[in-house]
Formats: structure tokens, sequence, C-alpha cells
């Protein structure tokens, strides 16, 4: 009975009629627990990233980024395939040298015939310079564009997240997430898609050339390729989740200094520095 009851000499309630309200109060509601399951849950299992992630960002290239795109993969195409045909000429002049060497050609007809491969030389020069120009301008330019749609989308998405997410633990620094990862798409599908079609391009037209003109020292070659590929995707098999938890890792020390010196003044006042470090470390 309050102090109040007491002045007002109010009698007691039953005890029948207080315990069905002590425990209707004692009785967790639906919010609390929906709130400590929250507050409980299990950190999600990341998820396998795969090639299909890759092509995902694609999406949000318009038009004129799918235009830049085409004229700079097929740039790509182009240069990677007139590689292979400078060896062409190499090799001509070449058999030129020797034919002058044994006295199969006489000193003008070698000359007429290396002033002519000398101009092939510039020419595929020349081209190559300029379409390799032209086309890591547009897949720049395209690239910087598709992130951009990204960023915005990922800052509009993250806009409408309840506030619990931002408490969730292993969620990293958002600033840190767009920039990071955002400079990563940005050279995933600039420079360095720009380069594998350039590569796969000289792959193809390097061994079209090869079978064309020796098939058979072509061959021997060809039996070091899969050894080629094994090394290089066992090395990115290793080096892709390390890079992914190393992102991880600064975005979680990010958020962390930001935290600490937001509440410098609290930490200081309860001497936290040491943990805050070792956290930190």
């Amino acid at each position: 009975m309050t102090d109040v009851e007491k002045s007002l000499g109010a009698p007691p309630p039953p005890a029948a009629a207080v315990a069905p309200i002590k425990a209707e109060l004692d009785k967790p509601s639906s919010n609390d627990a929906a709130s400590s399951e929250v507050a409980e849950e299990k950190p999600e299992k990341e998820k396998k990233e795969g090639i299909k992630d890759f092509f995902r960002i694609f999406k949000y290239a318009d038009r004129l980024d799918v235009i830049l795109y085409t004229i700079a993969l097929s740039g790509g195409v182009a240069v990677g395939a007139a590689l292979p045909l400078m060896t062409l000429v190499f090799g001509s002049s070449t058999a030129a040298f020797n034919n002058v060497a044994t006295g199969q050609s006489n000193a003008q007809q070698f000359t007429a015939h290396i002033n002519h491969l000398v101009l092939y030389f510039v020419y595929l020069f020349i081209a190559r310079f300029v379409i390799g120009y032209i086309a890591t301008l547009c897949i720049c330019i395209a690239a910087t564009r598709t992130t951009r749609a990204l960023r915005k989308a990922f800052l509009d998405s993250l806009l409408r997240q309840e506030v619990w997410y931002f408490d969730r633990e292993g969620n990293g620094s958002p600033a840190t997430q767009v920039t990071t990862n955002g400079n990563r798409v940005n050279q995933g599908i600039a420079e360095k898609l720009y380069t594998l079609v350039q590569g796969i391009s000289l792959f193809f037209s390097a061994y079209i050339v090869a079978l064309a003109v020796q098939w058979k020292l072509a061959l021997i070659v060809m039996s070091i390729v899969p050894a080629i590929f094994g090394v290089i995707a066992a090395c990115i098999a290793v080096d892709a989740p390390v890079e992914s938890r190393i992102t991880r890792i600064y975005s979680r020390a990010a958020v962390l200094a930001q935290d600490a010196m937001s509440s410098i003044k609290t930490i200081h006042a309860f001497g936290a520095q040491r943990k805050i470090v070792n956290n930190y470390d």
C-alpha cells in the first residue's frame, strides 16, 4: 500500500486481484521479444560471390554507358589481335636478313623489302595507339558513370534501412564500404576489364596465327596452357577471400575510430583509452 492510500484510508486490494496484474507486467511483450531477437541475432553467413555478381553491376549502366562499353571492348579486341600481326612482320624481316646473308637477294631488294616492312610496323603502331587510347577513354568514362549510379543506389538503399541495422556488429562503416568497394568496382569494370578483353583477344589471335604459320610448334606450346590456367585460378582463389577480409577489417576499424573520436570525453572520463586501443589493434 502506498503512502497516498494510507492517508486516504483506502483498503488494500486483495492478493487474488494483484497476482494476475503482476504476472501480466512480468510477462515480456511482443515488442520486447522482437527487440531481443534482433539484439541476439547471430551474424549472418557470408554470401558467396560469383561471376553473376560481377555482371549484375552493369544493370546500373544506361544506354550511353552500353555504347561506350561496346566501343571500348571492340577496341580491346582489335588492339589484342594486332599484336600477333607484328610478330608476322618481324618474322618476315628476319627472313629478309637471312636471304641477304645467304646471297638469295641483293642489297636493293633487301632495302625495298625492309622499308616496306617498316611501314607495316609504323601503321600497326599508330593503329594500336589510336584505338587503344579511344577504347581506354571510353571504358574509363563508362566505368565512372556506372560506379556513380551504383553509389547513388547504395546510398538510397542505405537511407531506407531501419535504425537497428546501423547498430549491428560487423556491418562496418558505410563511408568506408562505399569508398573502398566503389573504387574496386571502378577498377574492375574499367582498366582491368579492358586488359582482360585485350588479353583474351591476344591469346586466341596468337594461337590462330601460330597454327596458320607453324602448327607443329604451336601444338607443342599449347601443352603448357592448362598449367598456366591452373596457377592463375589457384592464385585468384587464395587472394579474393583475403582481399574481402581486409576490407571488412578496415571498415570495422574505421567504425571504432569514428565512435571513439565522437565520444572522446566519455572515454577519457572512464579511463577506457587502453581498452579502445586494444580493440582497435
